[in-house]
């Protein structure tokens, strides 16, 4: 029997080696959309592309993000080299909820592993950390987010404003310091505050081959 393999969704980017290796990154809501649509502007990594898969009709739980990726794996030509993650936070979901999601995370497609990128409790433990290792009080209602005004004033959940803001020195500033909030790396739901989107940016920042 002859399979047809289907083609990538992706048109390749000027700049962009043919053989590009994809990190897809499924995300809950549109303030992570913005962020990694910003690094892969940022960044324009000839060896790798980044693609991410957003949420719609307001489904962001991490179990709907989880079903986004896995659809984007079973419409798609996926190699062994690409990676695939579920950016998602803690927020109000329950710890036996989390650890149900993460033994699903088994290999899929052609072996290829869908891995956990964890934000306890939220996506903004991550954005503060390009910018203070400090990080107070982070279960506190709108704590978060009243700390990120510093750094970029009017800061909302939603759609980044002064993107600007974040460099590639920001975000070494955040890669240093979020593996020590990771003190427990194969708990699958660790204390806040944590995050684990350190993870996909390193596969970002440092492609397999070091290409």
């Amino acid at each position: 029997m002859t399979y047809l393999r289907k083609k990538r969704p992706l048109e390749r980017e000027k700049g962009v080696h043919r053989d590009a290796r994809l990190v897809v990154l499924a995300v809950e809501g549109k303030t992570e959309e913005s962020y990694f649509t910003h690094i892969r502007e940022l960044l324009r990594k000839p060896s790798i592309q980044i693609y991410i898969v957003g949420t719609s009709g307001g489904k962001s739980a991490p179990t709907h993000v989880l079903e986004n990726i896995k659809d984007f794996m079973d419409r798609h030509d996926i190699g062994p080299d690409d990676s695939f993650w579920l950016v998602i936070d803690k927020d109000h979901h329950r710890t036996e909820a989390i650890k149900s999601l993460v033994t699903k995370l088994k290999k899929g497609k052609r072996g290829v592993k869908i891995e956990a990128a964890i934000s306890v409790p939220r996506f903004e433990v991550w954005l503060l950390l390009h910018f203070t290792d400090e990080i107070r009080d982070p279960g506190a209602k709108n704590s978060l987010e009243k700390q990120l005004r510093r750094f970029l004033p009017g800061y909302r959940h939603g759609p980044i404003k002064s993107l600007e803001k974040i460099t590639r020195d920001r975000i070494d500033h955040a890669m240093k310091h979020a593996p020590a909030l990771d003190s427990e790396p194969e708990n699958p739901d660790p204390d806040p505050p944590c995050t684990r989107v350190y993870l996909p940016m390193r596969e970002i920042l440092t492609p397999r081959g070091g290409r």
